[in-house]
């Protein structure tokens, strides 16, 4: 398919405090939220790809079977559900189950004949990886400590005169 651009516009949103404990201290505290217009910040969006279709892509280099496995899927995680087929088992399973579907007495007991526990796999190629509908974002919060090297007076001319007056500059 299409690639995505490698240029994202990220809109900056944040406030700070500093509260200087004398001259040449103090203490500082930002926060900042950045929102951006792409949803592949983090390199997660649509679906899983497949793992062997990205070794292909790659051909005879090295970085094929690497890809592959920085790919996500196939990682062997499970999660348990409960499913109704109302017509017995598919035959066969589809390639998402990991391992065959059971039936505990209490389970019939409770919710009939066509419930099984199933164990799916969690990352197979083709299925939800993200959310495209939602673009990235990101936060951060700082809070830091900070120390002046120098807090030396200036002194300038005055216009029009011969005294100098001093100045005290602080940024």
């Amino acid at each position: 398919g299409d690639s995505y651009t490698d240029f994202a516009v990220c809109v900056p949103v944040g406030f700070g405090i500093k509260k200087s404990f004398h001259s040449t201290a103090g203490l500082k505290l930002e926060a900042g939220f950045r929102f951006t217009n792409t949803d592949y910040l983090d390199d997660v969006s649509t679906k899983y790809f497949d793992p062997v279709t990205l070794e292909d892509y790659f051909g005879n280099s090295n970085l094929g079977p690497i890809a592959a496995q920085m790919s996500g899927t196939n990682t062997g995680e499970t999660y348990e559900a409960m499913v109704f087929f109302s017509d017995g088992l598919p035959d066969p399973l589809p390639p998402s189950i990991s391992g065959d579907p059971f039936q505990t007495s209490a389970d019939i007991a409770a919710y009939g004949p066509n419930a099984y526990r199933v164990r799916y796999y969690k990352t197979l190629p083709g299925e939800k990886r993200g959310n495209p509908e939602y673009k990235d974002s990101y936060m951060f919060l700082t809070l830091s400590v900070y120390k002046k090297l120098t807090n030396t007076p200036k002194s300038m001319k005055i216009a029009n005169s011969s005294s100098k007056r001093r100045i005290k500059a602080s940024f």
